[in-house]
């Protein structure tokens, strides 16, 4: 019982080494690319977010007559 776990848990790992090795992994300009953009792209959703609460903070203080 407890060597039929052993052997099932060798033969998993022995194809999960085999899907790993199938894997195109990418260059490292690639991975330098792609992360900039998700960074800038973070950041310009960011500053959307910003402005649109903005605006909505000021609106509502209009409505409400919070302030000048």
């Amino acid at each position: 019982m407890f060597l039929s776990k052993i052997v099932k848990a060798v033969s998993f790992l022995r194809e999960v080494k085999q899907e790993v090795i199938k894997v195109k992994w990418p260059t490292f300009r690639e991975a330098t690319l792609v992360s900039l953009f998700v960074i800038i792209a973070a950041g310009l959703a960011g500053l959307l977010f910003l402005l649109v609460d903005s605006i909505i903070y000021k609106a509502v203080k209009l409505l409400l007559g919070i302030g000048g």
